[in-house]
């Protein structure tokens, strides 16, 4: 005879699973807590609470810095963190992100560091990938502006779609009666499938422009390469202006 599976209190089980997400372990006389909370590497925000007096001293303990010390952003650090720190009552010292905090006031406290932490790395490296992305572009546009002539060059027009959405591309170059829209394509899944997106709505209009997907290397692609050759034209930015004459015939 079957027995009847106890029942599970679902509120119980919620509890565990809250209680899953963070972790604590105790070292040398401090606690380090783990949060559901990453920094742009995809590493876990931890925080130290070390007792200070009748409360806590909470910090990042320099792992902030180091984050970005990796990717070279290190010396940046604290004119990113200090505005944020102030924000919350935290301060940058010795590289850290620190506060006090009360026993009242130690779970917002330990909250808010980690969001500083995580926040301060982020905000730098897409500061820095927007930058990288900017540069990028205008070196794309010269190129084209070098092969095609600088008139032939438009980085203001928009193109529409199918679905009536009009898109900005890179650049569009005219040749005589003919459009061609460039793009530059990062190496991953987001901008592969948005400029996909795009270039299938551009060329299922009735009269659609040529579309040219700029990448750095088609064979670090892969299987997204396959992707874009569906929606357009695939070059690399290296290539030779014949491969971007090519493209654009």
């Amino acid at each position: 005879m079957a027995t009847k599976a106890p029942s599970l209190d679902p509120h119980e089980v919620v509890a565990v699973a809250a209680r899953e997400l963070m972790s604590v372990n105790v070292w040398a006389g401090a606690s380090y807590v783990s949060f559901p909370i990453f920094y742009p590497s995809g590493a876990t925000c931890v925080i130290k609470v070390e007792p200070q007096g009748s409360g806590f001293e909470v910090s990042d303990y320099g792992a902030t810095y180091r984050e970005l010390e990796h990717l070279g952003l290190g010396a940046g650090f604290a004119r990113s963190a200090n505005k944020l720190a102030a924000e919350v009552g935290a301060t940058v010292k010795d590289r850290a992100i620190t506060a006090y905090a009360t026993v009242d006031t130690l779970a917002t406290t330990m909250a808010d560091v980690a969001m500083v932490a995580a926040a301060s790395a982020t905000k730098m490296v897409e500061k820095v990938g927007t930058t990288t992305e900017q540069q990028i572009q205008l070196e794309l546009v010269g190129r084209l502006q070098s092969v095609f002539g600088r008139d032939a060059v438009n980085t203001e027009e928009k193109i529409p779609g199918q679905s009536a959405k009009e898109w900005r591309v890179d650049a569009v170059v005219h040749r005589g009666s003919m459009q061609i829209a460039f793009d530059f394509v990062r190496n991953n899944p987001q901008s592969i499938y948005a400029v996909s997106a795009k270039f299938h709505d551009i060329r299922a209009v009735e009269r659609p422009p040529l579309a040219v997907s700029v990448v750095e290397s088609k064979d670090d692609l892969g299987l997204y390469h396959s992707i874009l050759s569906q929606a357009g034209r695939v070059i690399e930015s290296s290539q030779p202006d014949e491969a971007f004459l090519r493209a654009a015939a």
